[in-house]
């Protein structure tokens, strides 16, 4: 610019002279301009994909932050926190939740392969010697085999062991830990369901039709389009499936005493309502599951009309389940964690795709109108 010159250079013009002068000079400016951008912009954000995509997700305009969104790599993820898609947690449950399978998930197993518990305390006690006759701290005495009391005065005579039984674990002292340890393994067992399940789909994406299409009747007689209904099936299984993974991160602090303002009324009662949802739930979850497990290639033509409506009308169950809960979820309990306590709305299609609306040299502008 020439000395007192009055013009506006604005970046279209820049954009030029640069593209003139150096294309890689002009690219590297797109790119300075798309990441001031993205800064700047509160309703903008960069796909936290690894390794990174290069696509900038854009909601709509005044759109709310509590939202989850998929990116054209695949990549779904909660907008306001960038981690992965967690509703029902809060972004501050999921950060706790995370955290704590941190420190926790690793002990577990090696507590579970090392310890026992003591039927008196409840604390985990680790054997040191070769005799399976116990003696806690607290004095209580008990078997290292099946953790059955027993007598202090004659060790283990006359005490059986040998046959399974099922004993019920005690421990007021460690409720904590227990408690937590009951809702990680049910999350990480639908969790490892969810990525089983996904790879399901995987598989049955690469079939031009999971079912034959002569196996798709239509009562008319007449072609149907549905023929796609076991992946219709297969998407609503994986989406009440994760929702449902999510619901013991969040009942295991909601129901808990971590959160600070957590005063709950009726609690037991609150919590007995939603874990009686969270159950039907469940056990929907496993119907449809057990359905599009089955050998696709096994099924005879007889079979697939029964088995369709099955499917469908399972699905429609499970999306009404899982609104339900979440309204639950949203207007009974989430007031009572605070004003910032919010999750991303329900949708019955899952996280909001993100459709391409620009693109410059090494990275995209996304766009996921709200």
């Amino acid at each position: 610019m020439a000395i007192h010159c009055n013009s506006i250079c604005n970046y279209q013009t820049v954009r030029l002279l640069l593209s003139a002068w150096d294309p890689l000079v002009s690219a590297r400016f797109d790119h300075l301009l798309m990441e001031s951008y993205i800064d700047d912009n509160d309703l903008a954000c960069w796909c936290p994909s690894n390794p990174p995509c290069g696509h900038a997700i854009r909601v709509g305009f005044r759109s709310d932050p509590y939202c989850e969104v998929e990116c054209v790599c695949e990549i779904q993820f909660c907008f306001n926190c960038l981690s992965n898609v967690h509703s029902p947690c809060t972004c501050y449950i999921w950060r706790m939740w995370v955290k704590r399978c941190e420190v926790e998930g690793q002990n577990t197993g090696w507590i579970e392969a090392n310890t026992k518990v003591c039927p008196g305390c409840g604390n985990a006690v680790i054997k040191a010697g070769g005799c399976n006759h116990m003696t806690c701290r607290c004095g209580q005495t008990f078997c290292w085999l099946c953790g059955g009391p027993t007598s202090k005065s004659h060790g283990l005579e006359g005490h059986s062991c040998n046959s399974f039984t099922k004993a019920e674990l005690m421990g007021p002292t460690s409720q904590d830990f227990f408690r937590y340890k009951h809702y990680y393994v049910r999350y990480r067992c639908h969790n490892d369901s969810l990525e089983m399940e996904t790879l399901l789909k995987q598989s049955l994406q690469n079939k031009k039709c999971p079912l034959p299409f002569s196996l798709c009747p239509h009562p008319t007689g007449r072609p149907t389009r549905d023929e796609n209904w076991v992946l219709v099936g297969i998407q609503k299984l994986l989406l009440s499936r994760r929702f449902l993974t999510y619901t013991y991160p969040f009942a295991f602090y909601m129901f808990g005493d971590f959160l600070a303002g957590n005063d709950l009324p009726n609690k037991d009662i609150r919590q007995n309502l939603f874990e009686a949802q969270q159950q039907q739930l469940e056990c929907c979850v496993e119907k449809l599951a057990m359905e599009l497990e089955r050998d696709f290639d096994q099924v005879t033509p007889g079979e697939v009309a029964d088995m369709r409506l099955r499917v469908i009308g399972l699905s429609s169950t499970l999306d009404n389940y899982c609104r339900n809960m979440y309204e639950c979820i949203e207007e009974e309990l989430l007031p009572y964690l605070g004003q910032t306590a919010f999750i991303a709305r329900y949708n019955s299609s899952g996280p909001d795709k993100a459709t391409e609306i620009s693109c410059v040299e090494g990275s995209s502008l996304i766009n996921c109108m709200k």
